[in-house]
């Protein structure tokens, strides 16, 4: 299955995007943003889309980083799409929230996502995330010991509202908003071919092959390592998520019954 009929098949099983919509497509100018781009702009008439770009300087790797936002605004232009280009200071943010650097560039940049999507009158955020980045999603959670929330991985629809971090008033007006991964089954051997199949440049981050970051550890070391045990070591992560998944629909479904029951009505 090529990577435009998966897409089509993410949109179809998870209910993805309305027909008619504004779409914000985080893009980072790697590869996997930049094929995701080039897909949804291929499947727009179908879906009769309207395309925005969004494009986050985090501040944290200098000239590498604005190159990074001139080349996603460039393509904008070339590909005649409306965009959002910002920068913020993720180190200082890190500091005065006693946060990670890893976690902070997480919230600065959905908050951003969010402030875009609200801006366009968007209801719908599309990011690349993919199946590799599942499995070390996953591997990641497991390591951390969390429960079933954090072994289902990162789901294809997510409502913005629950990711917790939003000022008060962000969080009250991102409500309906939903963060959509249209590439969460396709593996990155296979964006990568979407895009030499129709010569798309992209940048390449320096930073995801510095170990010092948890997760890039896991993509160089770890999942390797585990890959001389079984070969199919990211399949079985990803079909983890999709088990407790389910697992997780069913005991939510019991809770709410439960809690239903103890309601007193009036």
């Amino acid at each position: 299955m090529n990577l435009l009929d998966q897409v089509r098949r993410a949109i179809a099983r998870h209910d993805l995007i309305d027909r008619g919509s504004t779409v914000v497509v985080g893009v980072s100018g790697g590869a996997d943003s930049v094929g995701l781009l080039h897909a949804l702009i291929a499947l727009a008439p179908e879906y009769d889309l309207r395309l925005h770009v969004a494009h986050l300087d985090h501040q944290l790797r200098g000239a590498a980083a604005r190159a990074d936002a001139d080349f996603v605004r460039e393509l904008a232009r070339r590909w005649n799409l409306p965009h959002t280009i910002e920068s913020r200071d993720v180190r200082t943010f890190a500091r005065d929230q006693h946060l990670s650097l890893e976690e902070a560039a997480r919230q600065v940049r959905y908050t951003f996502l969010i402030e875009a999507a609200l801006a366009q009158g968007s209801q719908t955020i599309a990011v690349a995330h993919h199946a590799d980045d599942q499995a070390e999603s996953v591997l990641m959670h497991f390591l951390r010991g969390s429960g079933l929330a954090g072994l289902r991985g990162m789901r294809p629809k997510t409502r913005l509202a629950d990711f917790g971090f939003q000022t008060v008033d962000v969080k009250r007006r991102s409500a309906d908003l939903q963060l959509i991964r249209p590439l969460l089954d396709v593996p990155r051997a296979a964006i990568e071919a979407y895009c030499a199949q129709h010569n798309l440049s992209f940048r390449i981050d320096a930073t995801n092959a510095d170990t010092t970051y948890f997760r890039n550890r896991l993509r160089h070391e770890l999942l390797p390592l585990l890959a001389t045990y079984n070969p199919a070591i990211k399949a079985i992560l990803r079909r983890t998520a999709e088990v407790v998944q389910g697992d997780y629909e069913l005991l939510e479904a019991h809770r709410n019954f439960a809690w239903d029951m103890t309601i007193l009505h009036e």
